[in-house]
Parts: structure tokens; C-alpha cells; sequence
């Protein structure tokens, strides 16, 4: 799990975004925080269950505090039995963002990618297979605006207004 934490330039900070990882994701700190800064954590627990996964709560949280959810691509992270099989299909992915639409929708959601180590489905492999994924969200009735939210829009919003730009 790891969440984005700003420091916004002109209020004590130098404006970068750190990562760094809660003690334990169900603590109020943590869901305060969660709300005001940018998030990225793997999945949402109620559809792929993991204790290091986003909680209904935490969701309700991030989308009343306007945060943003970016989507890990490790097939752990996506698949309902949490299993590393590298095989696992795009519509897993599909479910999870479907999910997360649902739950705080469009504006607060993002690829959150997780290419450094991670096991990526063989579906997509590395950045070159995201039009893969993209045309298999377009497919299932993501418009084009909604997929530039989740590409790129979303998270040029969150640094626009965390370094007040």
C-alpha cells in the first residue's frame, strides 16, 4: 500500500509529492489524510479483499474530501482470489475501475501504474500495453473524456491544485 502525501510550495514545502505508507489504512489519521491528498493504493478492499486495500469508508472519504484513487496494476492487487497468475485478463482491471467509478467517481480516479517490480498481466505487460487497457475500458463504455481523466487529467488536476498551479 502507498499513499501520496503533498508539500505544497509557499506553505512550508518544496511542492513534492512523497510516497509513503500509513501504519495501518482503517486509522482516522490516515482516512483525514487520505481525503486532502492525492492516493494511490492498490484496490478497493469490498471487490478484491486485502487488509491493505481501500475500505468502503476510506472510498466514502476520499470522495467527500476530493482525493483521488490511482489503480495499481499488479495482478494481486486486481484478481478477486489475489493470486499472482500473470495471465490475469484486462476485464479484471475493468472491474476495478468500474468499481471505483462507482464508489467516487471519475474525477478521483487514475492509473496508478506500479511498474517498478511488480507482476503486471501479460495482457499489458509495461507502459507500451496501457492502450490494451484503454481500448478494453473504451470497449466497455468509457468515453473519451472519461478516459483521459483516468490516464492523465485526473492527476494533472490533483498536482495543479496541490502546487497551486
Amino acid at each position: 500500500m502507498m499513499m501520496m502525501s503533498a508539500s505544497p510550495p509557499g506553505g512550508g514545502g518544496d511542492g513534492a509529492l512523497r510516497a509513503r505508507a500509513p501504519s495501518s489504512p482503517r486509522t482516522p489519521s490516515t482516512q483525514k489524510k487520505t481525503a486532502t491528498s492525492p492516493s494511490t493504493r492498490p484496490a478497493a478492499h469490498p471487490s478484491c479483499p486485502s487488509p491493505h486495500h481501500l475500505t468502503g469508508q476510506q472510498l466514502g472519504v476520499i470522495r467527500r474530501g476530493d482525493g483521488m484513487v490511482g489503480l495499481y496494476f499488479n495482478v494481486r492487487d486486481v484478481r478477486p482470489d489475489g493470486r499472482a497468475n500473470l495471465d490475469t485478463p484486462l476485464s479484471d482491471y475493468v472491474r476495478q475501475i468500474d468499481y471505483l467509478v462507482d464508489r467516487i467517481g471519475i474525477d478521483r480516479v487514475c492509473f496508478g501504474s506500479d511498474f517498478d517490480g511488480a507482476n503486471i498481466s501479460s495482457h499489458i505487460g509495461d507502459v507500451t500495453g496501457l492502450p490494451k487497457l484503454t481500448a478494453a475500458l473504451e470497449a466497455h463504455g468509457y468515453d473519451s473524456a472519461s478516459l483521459n481523466k483516468l490516464t492523465h487529467d485526473n492527476w494533472l488536476r490533483v498536482l495543479r491544485t496541490t502546487w497551486g498551479a
